[in-house]
């Protein structure tokens, strides 16, 4: 890392995290997750110079932290990282991401601590975009506000998914639909297509079908609707290491509540509708 900083202008340089604890469907789905990330994401902010800093990995230019962040790491009770980064960007230094794994971590193999995690992320994603939104920050290229601005966005995926949930309930149990049709076959016309071709993107992408990262993907959705709103409305956040074997753990049922719900609606409208659509 250390010969990137012959360039001057060069504030910090960034390395991938890397799980090696991939030995069940929580921890090898967080590490797929991250694969696309530092594998496909990264290197495309590279190219802009808006790599993001996440803390783990990454060697700081001393001269850049004091002339951006006074000589420390940004103060915030979390995401402390991507805003240093922030910071280093917007005040004119330069960023490398080095595609190599120099360093390997834990990644999380609880539900418990796969949410907490992600919580930290989605609120840090939501912080950057409710109150130090990178489009109206003077010092950032064009492209740099837009790749921020892309990063904090992903974290809105989670309505995206209970939207998608939420569809075939709708769909069951009350009287507006997509398609004005009960013929399976011209419905299948007009989803197969979009079905197949996302999954075959994903395929091509990262040449492999991993459920694993999939269903861990999609379980993220109230965490990030959870994060959205306690950002907002700036709810207290108390951090924690992952991993940590003294973290408190919340009980399944509590941590698992809105999907066990979204659960036991899909097969309340399954049954309504399978006795009332004709």
């Amino acid at each position: 890392t250390l010969p990137f900083f012959s360039d001057e202008k060069v504030g910090f340089v960034q390395c991938p995290q890397y799980y090696t604890n991939t030995d069940n469907i929580i921890s090898i789905g967080s590490s797929g997750a991250q694969s696309i990330f530092y594998e496909l994401i990264m290197p495309g902010k590279n190219s802009f110079n808006s790599a993001i800093c996440v803390g783990t990995n990454v060697i700081f230019r001393r001269e850049a932290l004091l002339d951006s962040t006074d000589g420390k790491i940004y103060e915030l009770e979390h995401s402390e990282d991507i805003h240093t980064g922030l910071s280093l960007h917007e005040h004119g230094w330069k960023s490398i991401y080095i595609p190599k794994i120099l360093a390997t971590g834990l990644a999380p193999d609880t539900i418990s601590m796969f949410f907490k995690q992600q919580e930290r992320w989605a609120r840090g994603g939501f912080n950057i975009l409710f109150f130090r939104n990178p489009i109206f920050m003077k010092g950032l290229a064009l492209e740099q506000k837009v790749q921020y601005l892309f990063s904090a966005l992903h974290y809105f995926s989670g309505f995206a998914i209970l939207y998608y949930l939420l569809i075939p309930v709708l769909f069951l149990l009350t009287e507006p639909k997509p398609l004005k049709t009960t013929d399976s076959l011209y419905w299948l016309a007009h989803f197969a297509p979009f079905f197949i071709s996302k999954f075959l993107l994903l395929f091509y992408l990262v040449e492999k079908f991993d459920l694993s990262v999939i269903s861990t993907s999609l379980s993220l959705f109230p965490v990030y609707i959870k994060a959205f709103f306690a950002e907002l409305f700036g709810s207290d956040y108390s951090w924690d290491v992952t991993n940590t074997k003294t973290l408190k753990t919340r009980s399944i049922y509590d941590l698992m509540f809105w999907h066990y719900a979204i659960v036991f609606i899909s097969i309340a409208s399954i049954i309504v509708g399978f006795l009332t659509i004709n």
